[in-house]
């Protein structure tokens, strides 16, 4: 049977008073039900991360579960409150990290992104589990248990084990805290009742009972509701002799790197170690090369970092990034913090010979002492950060990628160097390295290469870490295992993550890995591709919408199929979304693939990186190399204007590095909707308008030149007709006219100079042709009919008189105007 559990601890809020204990009460509820409850599943939110809408997803996703074999446990400790215009009509309700409160008079009158309890009655009301433990926390929280629509949701909801709710406090009283405490009052009772390991096995009723003792004459009253069996809680059996002397703790690590914490696992390339240290001996520079997912950098990381700090090595380690230099910058400066001998002013000055020389210079003033190792880890970021340009023979290394490569290389022809340097660097890079003109020596002498583990090597690291913790491979399962491995190439990662997930299922009793249990997850291939999609199915409909961008994210596109992971920026991802919601969800998406291992993030919130834990996911996972797929070249096109959105932020957002040519037509040639799809809103879209808009003005002033250069053709076209002594007079002025209307429509309702100009000569070359007698009068208005044949004239004798195009008159004179 499946147990689940949600533990919510809130005590930093946007808009209400902080709460000192609730994120630590919450971890301390969560540390020991993954110790001894016995939960498949433990989701933890607190304070920014329990939003409203988090927080009732959360709930909506471990109440409504399919099936009706799940065990349920729910804790929440927070800010609880009642509401409502009157105590007649108030309602309780659970404080999310962004609620907020109506107050008139300091009574609480109405409440906004707060959970009510009538919600949370519903969502029980239409769960199927098989039962239900529910704890609260915080004030007012027995308003919850005392309303009789709990109870008649309860009746029907539960039909196997049954339910258990307690609540910290009565409908009208406040659940407390001492400040001289670690936890509130209620919570530090739970955990003494459920940390009693003298018990086998701690039950809820037993737990409100050893509860509603504690809380005797401390001002608040826990009560609880109840129906069917004692729900086992917590259970403390004896644990086996042997581990007690040997603790099991995992000793693989799927899609993580080993390193130096977890050498003691770490098994099969001891050739390889022993290899790379003789050749540090021998020279400045060692690359270790190899296809992805054969262990370069575990090799470096555990097993040769902890035989030179053995000998008093210290060691650097950074990734290129896209600004390697930057990022040498930044491990130089962290590493020289750290040398607590050296006085602050000297550090300052090692800093300041690297900004103003080179690395060479830099690794040349460090003072006499122990020998100082730079490893640069996934070296190929140099080459997969350069620029895409229109054509492959166009693609060159940006400059910072270039000095970055000489300055390393210059290193290695240092005599007597105290510095010394190890890159890892998949071999599929191996041409891009070799043509930035590496020296042959380098190439043949100094690269360490990483091939496939085989026979004992493989045995070794299938084997003994899971004996250094006490268990055994069990019958046939590691023929089983060979024979996937040797059917799948470059399976490194996916057997490390087989065996992470194996370790799982192990047979604690008999200490074994098991062969059905290797069956059971579907294998070498299936264990990556079947815990990523259980941690895909676990999120809601928009939750994966929002995993697929952002695994898209990590992946940068390249030609053909050679794909390659893309560390970015946590700002940048979240920049995925429209609004704090869509942020949100993304933080929240995130947090629960890192909790998986199946994404890796480091530093805080705001310059943090967020990665994918290995490049076997890219293709392990079925899915995902199924979003790798959809619409490549349009992914591509993504990545081109990345690479020119970044020139322009480099050269001080220049408008003449905006898009244009080319790379913006095919942008333009896009579907809108597949253009939305691909440019969500943020700073990449308003990119791309930018450069729209400006080719658009551009064009359009272009144009405007254009159009001014044929008008001033026509009006020397008219004024050479008006010049031919009149002959051309009427043929002139009628095109002068035309000139007139097409100005007006070409600029804007104006007309320009030389329309304006040919117009005025015409007029001034008319010579009368037709006279109209009969008025008594001055003629102060004349007009033509639409179709040229009759003409109105109007005279200050107060009559109008009708015309032929002749000047014969029509008819008798229009009298009677004033």
């Amino acid at each position: 049977m499946k147990r689940y559990a949600l533990i919510v601890g809130i005590g930093e809020y946007k808009y209400l008073t902080d709460l000192s204990k609730p994120a630590g009460d919450a971890q301390a509820v969560h540390d020991l039900l993954l110790a001894h409850g016995n939960f498949d599943s433990i989701e933890l939110l607190q304070n920014q991360n329990a939003t409203r809408q988090r927080l009732f997803n959360a709930l909506e996703k471990i109440l409504l579960q399919q099936g009706n074999t799940q065990d349920v446990l729910i804790y929440f400790t927070g800010h609880g409150f009642t509401a409502g215009p009157s105590k007649y009509s108030q309602q309780g309700y659970l404080s999310t990290y962004d609620c907020q409160v109506e107050l008139d008079d300091k009574q609480i009158v109405g409440a906004s992104k707060a959970i009510p309890f009538q919600d949370l009655n519903g969502l029980i009301a239409e769960a199927n589990l098989s039962s239900l433990v529910m704890l609260l926390d915080c004030c007012h929280s027995g308003y919850f248990i005392e309303q009789a629509l709990v109870q008649k949701g309860l009746t029907t909801a539960f039909s196997q084990e049954g339910y258990f709710l307690s609540a910290a406090c009565r409908s009208f009283e406040v659940a407390r805290a001492k400040r001289v405490e670690d936890h509130s009052i209620y919570t530090g009772a739970l955990l003494a009742a459920l940390g009693r390991k003298d018990e086998p096995k701690i039950t809820a009723l037993s737990v409100h009972q050893y509860i509603a003792e504690r809380l005797k004459r401390s001002g608040q009253e826990a009560i609880y509701y109840g129906y069917g069996g004692d729900l086992e809680l917590v259970s403390y059996r004896a644990v086996p002799e042997i581990a007690k002397t040997t603790p099991d703790v995992c000793p693989y690590q799927g899609l993580y790197a080993f390193d130096r914490d977890t050498q003691e696992y770490f098994y099969g390339r001891r050739d390889e170690v022993i290899d790379l240290r003789q050749k540090l001996d021998q020279c400045n520079f060692v690359p270790v090369v190899g296809p992805s997912g054969m262990g370069k950098s575990s090799v470096v990381r555990a097993g040769l970092l902890p035989r030179l700090e053995e000998r008093g090595w210290q060691v650097l380690i950074m990734k290129p990034d896209d600004e390697p230099m930057g990022r040498l910058r930044r491990a130089i400066k962290d590493w020289l913090e750290t040398q607590n001998h050296m006085p602050r002013r000297k550090q300052q000055t090692l800093v300041q010979i690297f900004d103003d020389q080179d690395l060479v210079a830099w690794a040349n003033a460090l003072p006499g002492g122990d020998r100082l190792l730079l490893v640069v880890d996934q070296f190929e970021e140099v080459f997969t950060q350069r620029k895409e340009k229109e054509t492959e023979e166009q693609q060159r290394l940006p400059d910072e990628q270039s000095r970055f490569i000489q300055q390393i290389l210059a290193v290695s022809d240092l005599p007597e160097s105290r510095l010394k340097i190890v890159t890892t660097m998949r071999s599929d890079f191996l041409d891009l390295w070799l043509a930035t003109g590496q020296p042959p020596k380098v190439v043949q002498r100094q690269t360490v290469y990483l091939g496939p583990l085989q026979d004992q090597n493989l045995n070794d690291a299938i084997v003994k870490p899971a004996q250094t913790q006490g268990y055994d491979i069990g019958p046939g399962l590691l023929e089983l295992i060979l024979n996937d491995v040797e059917a799948e190439p470059n399976s490194l990662p996916l057997l490390e993550f087989a065996l992470s997930e194996l370790w799982k299922c192990r047979d604690v009793e008999q200490r074994l890995l098991t062969a059905a249990a290797y069956r059971q997850m579907q294998g070498l291939k299936g264990a990556l591709n079947k815990r990523a999609e259980d941690e895909y199915e676990k999120l809601l409909e928009t939750e994966q919408k929002r995993i697929r961008q952002v695994c898209l994210a990590l992946v940068r596109i390249g030609r053909d199929e050679k794909d390659t992971r893309r560390r970015r920026l946590k700002t940048e991802l979240l920049a995925l979304g429209t609004n704090d919601v869509d942020k949100e969800t993304i933080q929240y998406v995130i947090d629960g693939f890192v909790a998986g291992r199946l994404l890796v993030t480091d530093g805080d919130e705001t310059s943090g990186y967020v990665d994918i834990a290995h490049e076997a996911l890219m293709a392990g996972w079925q899915r995902f190399a199924h979003w790798r797929q959809e619409n490549r070249d349009q992914r591509r096109l993504v990545q081109r204007l990345e690479d020119a959105r970044e020139e322009w932020v480099s050269k001080g957002k220049n408008e003449k590095y905006l898009l244009q040519g080319g790379l913006l037509e095919e942008w333009r040639g896009l579907d809108a909707p597949l253009r939305e799809t691909l440019l969500p809103q943020g700073e990449l879209r308003s990119f791309f308008a930018l450069s729209d808009e400006q080719e658009q003005a551009n064009a359009a002033a272009l144009q405007r030149t254009l159009d001014a250069l044929q008008l001033k053709e026509r009006a020397d076209r008219v004024n050479n007709k008006l010049n031919n002594f009149g002959q051309y007079t009427v043929e002139a002025t009628l095109e002068a006219l035309d000139m007139v209307g097409d100005s007006l429509q070409r600029f804007n309702q104006t007309v320009k100079t030389p329309a304006q100009d040919v117009l005025q000569r015409a007029w001034s070359k008319i010579r009368e042709r037709l006279t109209l007698e009969g008025h008594s009068g001055l003629v102060n208005a004349v007009a033509f009919s639409p179709e040229g044949d009759r003409i109105v004239s109007g005279s200050a004798d107060n009559t109008l008189r009708l015309w032929d195009r002749e000047g014969n008159p029509i008819g008798e004179p229009l009298q009677g105007h004033s």
